[in-house]
């Protein structure tokens, strides 16, 4: 599956503000697929990619989890997690600082230094 990235400059990078800035029409999943989900890692210097498009649910967040926990996020590769549902909605979002940050009740949880 090839991954989209974007610089942060890109007019496709509605995410540079935050996890409810409205995704250009063409970014769009496909009509029908409210019920799937992708998953972008972000990097030091703002750019992003695609590591999933429109997947199921348990497949976004074990990749999530993945993306997490991997030794890019460990030595600061990875600085953003995010998974979008089908009407791109922000449903997770992690930070290397802070760990999760969205939704609210794992709010904390894989913080940088965190086993």
């Amino acid at each position: 599956m090839p991954v989209t990235h974007y610089p942060k400059e890109h007019p496709d990078n509605p995410r540079e503000q935050g996890p409810d800035m409205p995704r250009p029409e063409h970014a769009k999943a496909p009509q029908g697929t409210q019920g799937e989900f992708s998953v972008a890692q972000w990097f030091p210097n703002g750019d992003y990619e695609y590591v999933r498009r429109f997947v199921g649910a348990e497949e976004a967040v074990y990749t999530a989890k993945h993306y997490c926990t991997c030794v890019g996020a460990k030595i600061g590769t990875t600085v953003r997690v995010m998974i979008t549902d089908g009407g791109d909605h922000c449903v997770f979002e992690w930070n290397r600082d802070d760990g999760v940050t969205f939704p609210e009740q794992f709010r904390g949880m894989y913080k940088k230094g965190q086993p």
